[in-house]
């Protein structure tokens, strides 16, 4: 169920979602809520959104650093 809210406040980009997300991120020890949190920055823009995703590329999940990397990839993409 968590997971879902983290995919929803993805949905929404404005500084409250990126507000909740951070603190997820901070906080959740679920790893499949903090790969979908990594997803949910990828169209993020705040600037703390990449300083996010290079801690998570650290991460000790391999679902985190996969969803960690997959949007740094996009974002050089871009």
């Amino acid at each position: 169920m968590r997971r879902l809210a983290v995919i929803g406040l993805g949905n929404h980009k404005n500084a409250a979602s990126f507000q909740a997300l951070q603190n997820i991120l901070e906080n959740e020890k679920d790893d499949s809520v903090l790969a979908e949190a990594a997803i949910a920055l990828q169209y993020s823009q705040q600037s703390q959104a990449k300083e996010l995703i290079a801690k998570l590329q650290q991460d000790e999940h391999y679902r985190v650093v996969a969803a960690a990397l997959e949007v740094a990839a996009s974002w050089d993409n871009t």
